[in-house]
C-alpha cells in the first residue's frame, strides 16, 4: 500500500510519500522540499496568526481610515491633499477634509481608543496622540476647524485625556459617544 500527498502552496510544493514512492526522489531533494515547507509554514504563522498590536510599526499611536464616502481627502505629514483611501494610516498633525455628502471614519489605535467619524464639509486634524509614562494612559486631542465629528470613545484609564478642540471651545470626554459641530457663524462670532 502506498500513500502519496502533494501539497501546493505559494509556488512551493512538497510530495509526502510513504511506501515505495519514497525512493522516487533522493534524500537531498526531500530535505530541500521539507525546508521550504517549514519556511512557508513559519511565514504563514508570522503574518496570519501573529497578534495585531495597537501601535503602528514604529510604536506611535495612529488612526486608520476604515470607511469613506464621497469626496474625502487627507493631508499626511503636511504634504498636498490626496484622496482618502481605506487602510491609510494617519498620525499626529495629519488632516482630513470632507466634501458635501461625504464622510471619513477613523479607527483610533486599532479600536483601543475609539472611533471618529468626520462628517460632510469638515476640516479635522489629529492634534495630539501621546502615551503617558503609564502606557495605558493616553492624551488624545482632536482639532475640528469646521464641520462635524461623531466620536465614540472607549472608557479612559487612569489620567488619560480625550478632547475635541474647536475655534470656540474644548470638549472633554471619559468614554462615551458624542458629536461636536462647528458652523461658520460660530467662527465669526468667536472672532468678533
Amino acid at each position: 500500500m502506498m500513500l502519496c500527498v502533494t501539497l501546493y502552496h505559494s509556488r512551493i510544493y512538497a510530495d509526502f510519500c510513504m511506501g515505495t514512492c519514497m525512493g522516487s526522489r533522493d534524500e537531498r531533494d526531500q530535505s530541500l522540499l521539507m525546508k521550504r515547507l517549514i519556511i512557508t509554514g513559519l511565514l504563514i504563522a508570522t503574518f496570519v496568526i501573529a497578534p495585531v498590536s495597537p501601535l503602528s510599526a514604529d510604536g506611535e499611536r495612529h488612526a486608520t481610515v476604515i470607511a469613506i464616502k464621497g469626496d474625502s481627502q487627507v493631508r499626511i505629514e503636511g504634504r498636498d491633499w490626496q484622496t482618502a483611501q481605506v487602510g491609510q494610516v494617519l498620525k499626529v498633525n495629519d488632516e482630513v477634509r470632507t466634501g458635501k455628502k461625504s464622510f471619513v471614519k477613523l479607527d483610533l489605535d486599532d479600536g483601543e481608543t475609539g472611533l471618529v467619524t468626520v462628517k460632510a464639509e469638515s476640516l479635522f486634524r489629529l492634534a495630539t496622540m501621546e502615551r503617558k509614562e503609564n502606557p495605558d494612559e493616553k492624551v488624545t486631542l482632536l482639532d475640528l476647524a469646521i464641520g462635524q465629528v461623531l466620536v465614540q470613545a472607549e472608557k479612559l484609564k487612569g489620567d488619560s485625556k480625550f478632547e475635541v478642540r474647536t475655534p470656540v471651545s474644548t470638549t472633554g470626554v471619559r468614554g462615551t459617544r458624542f458629536e461636536v459641530t462647528v458652523e461658520a457663524e460660530d467662527i465669526k462670532e468667536a472672532q468678533t
